[in-house]
C-alpha cells in the first residue's frame, strides 16, 4: 500500500511493506528510510505550542505509552510544558494530545478500567490474578441478582403471591 502525507512542510511517500515495516521516501539525501526522525518531529511540534522539549522515544512500558498503527513503529514524546504530544513516526500523526486533566482522566478511568498501574504493569502474573477475582466478585453480584429477580417471578407468578399484590 502506498500514501502519501505532508510533514513539516516535505511531501513523503510511505510503502508498506507488511503489518510491520515500511519504507519513507525521501530523506535530505532522497534516500529511503523507514520513519521520521526526531528532529523533523521536533520542528513541527515546536509550531504547535512553545517551550518544547526534544522528542523523545516513548517506552512500551511507560505508563502513558500509546499503541502506534504500526506495531514495530516508534511514538515520540514532546512535552510542550504543560502539553505533552505523542507522534507517530510513521506516519506523522499526532497520536495524542494530554494536559493535566488529560494525565488525570488516564488514571482516574483507564488505568481503574484496565488495571495498568506501574506495579501490576510488572507484575502481569498479580494482575491476571486480580483481574480473575474481580470478575469472579462479578459473577457472584450477577448470580444473586438473578436469584433475587427469579424468586420475584415465582412469588408474583403463584396464586397466592397474586393475591398478596392486589390486596
Amino acid at each position: 500500500m502506498v500514501e502519501w502525507f505532508a510533514f513539516g512542510g516535505t511531501l513523503y511517500r510511505r510503502e508498506r511493506l507488511a503489518l510491520d515495516g515500511q519504507r519513507l521516501f525521501p530523506d535530505e539525501a532522497g534516500r529511503q528510510r523507514q520513519f521520521l526522525a526526531p528532529a523533523e518531529i521536533n520542528a513541527v511540534v515546536a509550531g504547535l505550542a512553545s517551550g518544547c522539549e526534544s522528542a523523545a522515544p516513548v517506552s512500551r512500558t511507560d505508563p502513558y505509552a500509546v499503541l502506534p498503527p504500526m506495531p514495530s513503529s516508534p511514538v515520540y514524546r514532546s512535552v510542550c510544558g504543560e502539553v505533552w504530544f505523542h507522534v507517530d513516526a510513521a506516519s506523522g500523526a499526532i497520536l495524542e494530545r494530554l494536559d493535566a486533566s488529560r494525565r488525570a482522566y488516564r488514571w482516574l478511568y483507564q488505568a481503574l478500567h484496565t488495571l495498568d498501574f506501574p506495579i501490576l504493569a510488572t507484575r502481569p502474573m498479580l494482575r491476571t490474578a486480580l483481574v480473575v477475582i474481580l470478575c469472579g466478585c462479578g459473577f457472584v453480584f450477577s448470580l444473586t441478582a438473578v436469584v433475587i429477580g427469579w424468586r420475584r417471578l415465582r412469588l408474583s407468578c403463584s396464586p397466592h403471591g397474586a393475591k398478596r399484590n392486589a390486596g
